[in-house]
Formats: C-alpha cells, sequence, structure tokens
C-alpha cells in the first residue's frame, strides 16, 4: 500500500473520532448551561423520544433523517451536524499542521474544549 494511502486512512480515522467527540460536544454544549444531567440519554427535544443507538451516528444519521426526528418529524437543529463535522475537520486540520504526535491529541482536546465554551455562551 502507498504511504499516501496509508496516511489518508489515518485521516480518515482521525476525521471520524472528531465527529464522534463533536456529537459528545453537542451534549455539553445544550445541557450544560441548563445544568443538565450529561449521563442520561439522548432524546427529541420535542416528543421526548428516547433516540436508538442508530439515530445518533454522528452526521450520518442527521443526514439519513434528513435532519427531523425520527418519530415526531420535528426539525433539528443545524448546530449538531455543524459542530460535528467542524471538530472533525479541526482535527485533521491540527493533525496535518502538527504531525501524529502527543501534542496533537492535546490541541485536538483544546480546540474541542473551545468549541464547548464559544458556543455555551450563546445558548445563555
Amino acid at each position: 500500500m502507498p504511504v499516501w494511502c496509508a496516511y489518508l486512512v489515518l485521516y480518515i480515522c482521525v476525521f471520524m473520532f472528531g465527529i464522534v467527540i463533536g456529537s459528545f460536544l453537542n451534549v455539553c454544549i445544550y445541557r450544560y448551561p441548563k445544568k443538565e444531567s450529561l449521563l442520561k440519554g439522548s432524546h427529541c427535544m420535542e416528543c421526548g423520544y428516547h433516540l436508538r443507538w442508530y439515530d445518533l451516528i454522528p452526521l450520518f444519521s442527521f443526514l439519513i433523517l434528513r435532519g427531523r426526528c425520527r418519530k415526531c418529524h420535528a426539525k433539528l437543529s443545524l448546530q449538531y451536524p455543524l459542530v460535528e463535522g467542524m471538530n472533525g475537520a479541526l482535527y485533521v486540520i491540527v493533525f496535518l499542521a502538527n504531525g501524529f504526535n502527543v501534542m496533537s491529541v492535546i490541541y485536538c482536546l483544546l480546540t474541542s474544549a473551545l468549541i464547548v465554551l464559544s458556543l455555551s455562551l450563546i445558548h445563555i
């Protein structure tokens, strides 16, 4: 396998990890200012439908459901895919700029923290 192909696979993995973390960031952004638990299951804000595992696949579930709740068809906020995608893309950018090392991991975590802090201030 060519080296560029191996790096492509690594960057795809970094992006996928970034969107998974981005999904958790959305939970933090929404629940932290309201002092809600970060540990309870995800649910529709309109009807209270408890989301199943297949409704929680970052980016892809939003696209498959066309941005609506599976049960009540209420429109979901664009914030969810935007935060997930932005976090994944920023993780890739950090690793492209710094290489695959411990500092890149720290920079990624700091990037995620800044996203949560910035968007939490908007929701207050």
